[in-house]
């Protein structure tokens, strides 16, 4: 009689759940949204219950995904959302007004996202062994997801009491603000939006300060749906400026913008960093996902250099005081193999009694050679 009994129950629980399975009431059909505030720095608040006077759960920034879990209240105008919650981490529940919210079609090419405003944090543990901890929720006592070492960035999705809800490169959770560059510096110096080459790609390039002082400053990129695809840690003289300490041009003559940043200003030289953009990369492809690659070899050219594109060289100049004298090198170099390579040097000097020596260099063969010499004396 007993194993009957249970045998007539396996069978009900089979049937409902193949009449669920085939019934779309039990499949939550939740839509996806976006976070719009006003400003860079306002972080729309999460609210514990559909009221503006419940208690907050945090507060989040422009850009930062949703999901709606139903529809807003009539009286408040707060609907239901979930805020984070994918890849590990415990999602943030509650209500948000509706009007600050941009419904999203995950199929639409071209959304109308804002452009996320979330500051980009760095971790800087000075204890050993110099790592943080990302939790699944915003306690002490929650798993350990991953253990970020010094110098991982964490993109702040929003504020949750004293944590910070994070998304790093492998995950999303919750991490303590101590050991992280100072929130309420980090925060977007200017956002350009360009279509880069031929084939017209279009991207987002965000300059952002890590706040603390530190060299180390934060590029992001993002793609026409405004979602991020690439950040980027840079060597910085000062704050991100455009055309200031960032420039961007076409540095390889493939007819796509690259851009370098001023690292050094020490000695009388400028230097800089080196990012080309690399067209065929694919932000989806997890084996070639980034935008731009770092371009070492062009980090010992001098000082400003000019590249031009028509004729495609690039153009430097390094000038020397010396006791009674100046000096000064003009060079000229082309591109070989993707590096910069030096095909002609002229060294200029002022030597006593008013007279200038030029010494011309020229690319023999493997090897730049001394190919003229000669003096111009004042006239008269």
């Amino acid at each position: 009689m007993r194993a009957a009994v249970m045998a007539a129950a396996v069978i009900i629980l089979l049937c409902l759940s193949s009449a669920r399975a085939g019934d779309t009431r039990y499949e939550p059909q939740w839509r996806e949204g976006v976070i719009a505030t006003n400003s860079h720095d306002e972080l729309l608040p999460l609210y514990r219950d559909p009221s503006a006077s419940s208690p907050t759960l945090g507060g989040y920034y422009a850009g930062v995904p949703v999901l709606f879990l139903g529809e807003p209240d009539g009286e408040s105008g707060l609907v239901p959302v979930r805020v984070g919650g994918s890849n590990g981490s415990m999602p943030m529940a509650g209500y948000m007004e509706r009007s600050r919210l941009i419904e999203c079609d995950p199929s639409d090419p071209d959304p109308d996202k804002p452009v996320p405003y979330s500051p980009v944090l760095v971790v800087k543990n000075p204890s050993a062994p110099g790592w943080l901890n990302l939790r699944e929720s915003p306690s002490t006592d929650s798993r350990v997801i991953e253990q970020l070492p010094n110098g991982s960035l964490a993109t702040v999705l929003g504020v949750v009491g004293e944590w910070l809800h994070v998304e790093t490169e492998n995950a999303r959770g919750y991490m303590s603000p101590l050991f992280l560059s100072p929130i309420a510096q980090a925060r977007t110096l200017s956002t350009d939006e360009f279509t880069f080459g031929p084939d017209g790609v279009p991207l987002v390039i965000q300059l952002l300060h890590t706040g603390d002082g530190s060299p180390e400053q934060i590029v992001r990129v993002l793609d026409d749906r405004h979602d991020v695809v690439q950040i980027i840690t840079v060597q910085c003289a000062g704050r991100l400026d455009r055309d200031a300490n960032f420039v961007l041009e076409d540095m390889n003559f493939d007819g796509y913008p690259d851009f370098r940043t001023l690292s050094d200003y020490s000695n009388n030289e400028t230097r800089f960093q080196y990012w080309l953009f690399d067209p065929d990369a694919n932000p989806d492809d997890p084996v070639n996902p980034w935008r731009f690659v770092r371009a070492e070899p062009y980090e010992a050219l001098p000082n400003e250099p000019v590249f031009d594109a028509q004729v495609q060289r690039i153009y430097t100049r390094v000038g020397f005081e010396y006791p009674g004298r100046a000096a000064w090198i003009d060079s000229v170099y082309d591109l070989h193999d993707g590096a910069p390579r030096l095909i002609e040097s002229l060294h200029t000097s002022l030597i006593s009694g008013g007279v200038t020596l030029y010494q011309l260099y020229e690319l023999q063969g493997d090897a730049v050679e001394l190919m003229h010499e000669w003096e111009v004396r004042p006239s008269g």
